[in-house]
C-alpha cells in the first residue's frame, strides 16, 4: 500500500516468542489499488468493517477482528454526489 495515501491509527502484536505478527490499522486517506506483493496473501478486497466478520478469514486473525474492531474510529459517512 502507498504509505502517502493512509495513516496509522494503530498496531497490534500477536507474539509466541519464535514468531511474532503485527497488525497495522490505518485510515486511508487517497483511494488506491490493493496489490498482492507477497507469497502469503491469497487474495485482498475492500470489505465494510460491518462485513469483515462474514468472510472467510485466517483463524488468527478472526479471532484478533472482534478486539481490533472495538479499538477502530466508526466510519466516516460517504459524501453524497446529488445536491
Amino acid at each position: 500500500m502507498p504509505a502517502a495515501d493512509v495513516s496509522v491509527l494503530f498496531t497490534s502484536v500477536l507474539d509466541f516468542g519464535y514468531w511474532s505478527y503485527t497488525t497495522v490499522v490505518v485510515l486511508v486517506t487517497a483511494p488506491f489499488e490493493p496489490v498482492i506483493s507477497d507469497p502469503e496473501s491469497l487474495e485482498l478486497q475492500w470489505v465494510p468493517l460491518d462485513e469483515v466478520e462474514a468472510k472467510e478469514l485466517h483463524p488468527g486473525f478472526a479471532t484478533s477482528w472482534p478486539d481490533l474492531r472495538t479499538r477502530m474510529p466508526p466510519p466516516s459517512p460517504v459524501p453524497s454526489s446529488g445536491p
